[in-house]
């Protein structure tokens, strides 16, 4: 088959695609410089026959591409986040490695009759190792939806035509939607609409979550509410209204729909105005940074911002909506779905959340929807799951068990439930995280079943095995090792010059169903992995994950031990990553030994640089768990200094050190003594251990000034011993 009859069989099947209203997936099975010769006529090719009806939109993933292809119509996507809100008619996926996330986040972007051409080599199909690829193309081989082209093939594929079908068949999609009010696709579409609008004028402090599968029309209804209050008669103040996003690209649907909404404005430098109306994009940073006043902030892509970010959104603007999808290749993933939704109970209480299921961009029963959700495990159900009993019966059936990635791949129900358990229970899971699971072989998975249902998964990484000369690159800065992350950091960070001659287990993730957390299920599960560990000669178990109060009473509680706190926060979750360390051989207990002790040591330096806004409810877990017998020495001349100063006999800056070592030993001796005055020890650690301004203490909590502040600080040291 030469490259003239592939074209015209992609113009058979884009027509197809177009009557059912459909999308598709295309394999060009072949060495790349044939899939990409292919790829760029099928290209040119498009761009001639559609030139005439519609201006076309492509996007490729992957290096390599000729130049000739990448024009005004065709872009080499770099960042996929950047072009979530985008719509293409044509997505070219070319990556050896493969990233998941970037193939289930572009497939999204297509609209009805589009088509991904995926190019995938002999050599990835034929490789046994990569049981990730192969899972993939199974999945395609089965699907009667799915088309393959072959380089070694003289055919091409039948595709199956609907013209014998009649216009009430459920499977033509050519019948356009009905028109709504205000130009809305669906009753749903319309819904959101209304609670758009509902947020701008009704009360205050009562934010909307819209959220939907993508190709739902979230975009387009932000910007039709936004029209229809721009174009309201009875809104008598000039609108101003800002909406956020990761990227611009990511609301060329919103800004698309704005102006065929409301046809007078004009888009300009990222404003679009209307009759005096003005509705701006500005950076997430740039809106935290200047809050500039708005009547109404939307916040698009939302699942892309960390949760902090989001969190303080919240604090600044009280008229908000925040729309996103809810799949983990959002970046942030469930942690829009689980951990910010937390936040509001807290914050706003009040706040209202609206979920679309109708598709617009294509119709139900999309065949590349339906590849990418179960390909990726993206509509894997946790009802069944979550619901399941967890009375004593339950817990008295379960069973420990260690499972290969073989076993995953050959048990898709298996499969399924241990990516549920991960995905109900841990806010950024991702397709890449299928990827790991089926093809790392440092990947070491531990499950435990109830009545044979997995309730815990213990996601764990084989560390410590690395050869000389990667080493020396690591320390020479060339490069960064993979599966090594405890011993590098150990390297890197804790000046452990021995790090890779033990030999580690990192748990990377720990999930427990929600109905069965709360009852030792997880401490179980650690305990089990310690008993496997042991088996196998490992040196120390390890973990790493961003510093809150309940993980770091939980490792704590299984006795692991604190030996670094990261400089940086998390993109995620904004919090500081901590590394822990459960030493099993006599060698690492002497190790881990020495590194909480220096740990401890710069920690409490550090808490006036580094860490200085560092949560205070972390700095307080994390001083509790300092051993006692490591705390630094509290001598009498010291409580006599303490005395002084709560008699008033001294001033603040003359006993300083002295309260420092005070407050040191009641937060991890006595730390019950704070119960009941959470403000006062914040203050205490913020004044006293990070050295925080006065002036900024003050302004934090309202206080009149430093008089007050010093009162509060007398106040708290008596509560000491008490």
């Amino acid at each position: 088959m030469n490259q003239s009859e592939i074209c015209s069989w992609f113009e058979t099947l884009n027509k197809h695609m177009l009557k059912t209203r459909h999308r598709t997936l295309v394999l060009l099975q072949g060495d790349n410089s044939w899939g990409k010769l292919t790829s760029t006529a099928v290209i040119k090719h498009f761009r001639n026959f559609t030139k005439k009806t519609k201006p076309l939109n492509i996007k490729v993933w992957g290096d390599d591409f000729l130049d000739e292809i990448n024009k005004g119509d065709c872009q080499v996507v770099k960042n996929y986040r950047h072009h979530l809100g985008s719509e293409n008619d044509l997505v070219i996926f070319a990556d050896n490695d493969f990233h998941p996330d970037a193939f289930a986040a572009l497939s999204g972007t297509l609209i009805s009759g589009g088509i991904l051409i995926w190019i995938i080599s002999p050599e990835e199909v034929q490789n046994d190792d990569d049981l990730f690829i192969q899972r993939l193309w199974r999945k395609a081989q089965r699907s009667h939806d799915i088309y393959t082209l072959s380089q070694s093939d003289n055919y091409l594929p039948n595709i199956d035509q609907v013209e014998n079908l009649t216009e009430n068949d459920s499977t033509v999609g050519s019948k356009e939607f009905v028109e709504l009010e205000s130009g809305c696709k669906t009753y749903e579409q319309l819904s959101a609409v209304t609670a758009i609008n509902k947020v701008a004028s009704g009360h205050r402090k009562r934010p909307l979550i819209l959220t939907a599968d993508r190709g739902r029309g979230k975009s387009s209804a932000l910007a039709i509410a936004v029209a229809k209050r721009l174009l309201s008669t009875t809104v008598t103040e000039l609108q101003k209204i800002l909406i956020t996003a990761p990227h611009i690209d990511a609301l060329s649907i919103f800004f698309a729909q704005l102006k065929f909404s409301c046809p007078d404005g004009e888009f300009k430098n990222n404003t679009f105005s209307f009759h005096g109306h003005y509705v701006e994009f500005i950076a997430v940073d740039v809106l935290l940074r200047d809050k500039p006043a708005a009547h109404l902030l939307l916040v698009d892509e939302a699942a892309t911002i960390p949760v902090y970010i989001l969190s303080q959104l919240v604090d600044v603007y009280h008229r908000i909506v925040f729309s996103s999808t809810q799949h983990g290749y959002e970046g942030a993933g469930r942690g829009f779905a689980i951990k910010f939704k937390q936040v509001l109970k807290e914050k706003t209480p009040d706040f209202n959340q609206l979920h679309i299921h109708q598709p617009i961009r294509w119709t139900e029963g999309d065949p590349l929807e339906n590849y990418v959700f179960e390909s990726f495990l993206l509509n894997c159900k946790n009802a069944l799951l979550v619901n399941h009993e967890s009375d004593e019966k339950s817990l008295d059936k379960i069973a420990f068990r260690e499972v290969n990635r073989k076993e995953l791949f050959d048990n898709e129900k298996l499969l399924q439930q241990v990516f549920t358990v991960l995905v109900t229970a841990h806010y950024q899971t991702s397709p890449s995280d299928l990827k790991l699971l089926l093809n790392n072989q440092a990947v070491r998975l531990f499950i435990i079943e109830a009545s044979s249902l997995v309730v815990a998964v213990a996601l764990t990484m084989k560390e410590g095995e690395a050869l000389e000369h990667q080493i020396v690159d690591m320390t020479q800065a060339k490069s960064r090792l993979k599966n090594q992350f405890l011993p590098q950091s150990l390297f890197l960070h804790n000046h452990c010059l021995t790090a890779f001659e033990y030999q580690y287990l990192r748990v990377m993730r720990i999930a427990v169903l929600p109905n069965f957390q709360q009852k030792g299920v997880g401490l179980l599960l650690l305990d089990k992995v310690k008993g496997y560990a042991l088996e196998n000669n490992i040196d120390m178990l390890g973990t790493s994950f961003g510093a809150n109060d309940s993980l770091l009473n939980f490792w704590h509680k299984a006795d692991y031990k604190n030996i670094r706190l990261g400089f940086t926060t998390d993109k995620a979750s904004g919090e500081h990553s901590t590394v822990y360390l459960f030493p099993l051989s006599a060698p690492a207990v002497n190790l881990v030994d020495d590194l909480q002790t220096q740990f401890y040591n710069s920690f409490i330096y550090l808490l006036t640089e580094h860490f200085q806004n560092v949560s205070t409810r972390v700095i307080a877990n994390i001083i509790k768990q300092w051993p006692v017998e490591k705390l630094p020495e509290l001598t009498c001349f010291d409580e006599l200094v303490v005395v002084d100063f709560k008699n008033k006999k001294s001033l603040l800056g003359n006993c300083i050190y002295s309260l420092h070592l005070k407050l040191i030993h009641q937060l991890a001796m006595n730390p019950e003594a704070f119960q009941n005055t959470s403000m006062v020890k914040e203050v205490l650690i913020k004044r006293i251990l990070q050295k925080q301004e006065p002036a900024s203490i003050c302004s934090e909590y309202a206080l009149t000034g430093k008089k007050q502040l010093n009162q509060m600080i007398i106040d708290g040291f008596n509560l000491c011993n008490s």
